[in-house]
């Protein structure tokens, strides 16, 4: 992950499973630029899953 300092501002959005929780745990305890967006879909197991419920939701 030496590339990763590269980068002013790197944005997780890794999955709500164990191993997504415990990767993004490690990035930001390892990485000052990095910032949780797993909040956006915290009812979902992955942002996939929101976008694909919200596509259903508006009929698509």
């Amino acid at each position: 992950m030496r590339y990763i300092e590269f980068f002013k501002d790197v944005e997780l959005y890794l999955d709500n499973d164990k191993a997504g929780k415990e990767a993004t745990k490690w990035l930001l305890q390892n990485h000052e630029y990095c910032i949780d967006r797993s909040y956006f879909y915290k009812e979902y197991k992955d942002i996939n899953e929101m976008y694909i419920a919200r596509k259903r939701e508006k009929g698509m």
